[in-house]
């Protein structure tokens, strides 16, 4: 539980840190806090250590993937990017890094519940994007209901792609 709880707390302390930076024109100092998020989480599951670097840097290029689509397709513009960049800011990458600690740690719990995950990435995907862009790290396409609708469902597949992942790796290396 204190895990679980230490787990969530953390990530959404980097994304802040990652979001505000990217908005400040920091972006590496906002990465940091990411760093300290996948090191703490990768000493805390010390005897799967294998098992989550691979998952977490399987979602890392899912991540940026994903938000090279978001890009191209306009959806998304990264403030500090310029137009002609498909590639999503360092800030982003290392929040996807992030993130890849979510499904074996405050996420766990979704594991197995496909339809679950992909509801829940459709809803809170685009909302932490709207967050983000309210606070002045990225501007939503137009329409922005289109836009936002297409992260929804980018968001819906990562997040039942990114724990089919962890399932599959805890099946091979646990």
């Amino acid at each position: 539980m204190i895990r679980t709880a230490a787990s969530f707390i953390l990530f959404q302390l980097a994304w802040f840190a990652a979001v505000i930076g990217g908005a400040q024109g920091w972006p590496l100092l906002g990465s940091c806090p990411a760093i300290v998020v996948v090191a703490t989480h990768l000493y805390l599951h010390r005897l799967q250590w294998k098992q989550e670097a691979l998952l977490i840097l399987g979602v890392t290029v899912l991540g940026v993937i994903v938000e090279t689509g978001f890009i191209v397709l306009r959806v998304l513009h990264y403030e500090g990017i310029s137009g002609d960049v498909a590639l999503p800011p360092i800030w982003i990458v290392a929040l996807w890094f992030a993130f890849g600690t979510l499904p074996n740690g405050s996420l766990a719990w979704l594991s197995g519940r496909m339809w679950l995950q992909m509801l829940l990435g459709a809803v809170f995907g685009p909302l932490s994007y709207v967050a983000g862009a309210k606070l002045g790290a990225a501007t939503i396409g137009n329409p922005a209901t289109i836009s936002l609708a297409i992260i929804g469902f980018g968001w819906a597949l990562a997040m039942a792609l990114i724990f089919r992942l962890a399932d599959r790796l805890r099946l091979a290396l646990g």
